[in-house]
């Protein structure tokens, strides 16, 4: 009987034993994995301006802001980037995201797991100014019956008041211009 005795001490001591190696392992695992995780991450972002500012920036058709602005990405490549401001025309283009050497593998998991990196990419973009043209086909006539006015005299420039000279152009009291210089021979 005593054997019997003897041999559940011996068994329960090794569960002890393993109960150490488990807990010492389980120890071990959340620390890589602490080490891993709490690590350093690496932030991408992409930073946009334009000139002027205050444009509203669409990536990819979703809005993200105005300029200046800052936006997180995960994927490197193209993308589409669409701006728009009161008074300028729309700007549509694309844009490259790339990556830097250290983000290529295998040097990428070191570059994130041990390290706290930031990808800044700057995009800059011109924005062209807004010139209203004629918008209907009356406006266009209005405007060409106007220069014909100008031109032939019946009207003078709106610039010019009388007797002031305006490149070449005296304009009379009467609101005719008389021309200095050598004359326009016309050809009818």
């Amino acid at each position: 009987m005593q054997g019997t005795i003897l041999s559940v001490v011996v068994r329960m001591g090794g569960m002890k034993r393993d109960a150490k190696m488990m807990r010492s392992g389980l120890l071990l695992s959340g620390l890589i994995a602490s080490t891993v995780l709490a690590g350093g991450c690496v932030q991408r972002k992409i930073k946009i301006n334009s000139h002027p500012d205050g444009a509203l920036v669409y990536l990819n058709d979703q809005e993200v802001g105005r300029t200046p602005v800052e936006v997180n990405f995960l994927w490197y490549g193209t993308y589409d980037v669409r701006l728009t401001k009161d008074g300028y025309l729309p700007l549509w283009t694309t844009a490259e995201a790339i990556a830097p050497g250290w983000e290529t593998p295998p040097i990428d998991f070191f570059a994130e797991v041990f390290t706290d990196n930031t990808v800044l990419i700057d995009w800059e973009f011109e924005l062209e100014p807004y010139v209203k043209r004629p918008e209907t086909p009356d406006e266009l006539l209005e405007n060409a019956a106007q220069m014909k006015k100008w031109t032939d005299g019946t009207e003078p420039l709106p610039s010019a008041e009388a007797g002031e000279q305006t490149e070449n152009i005296t304009v009379t009291e009467e609101g005719e211009p008389t021309f200095e210089g050598e004359p326009i021979e016309e050809n009818m």
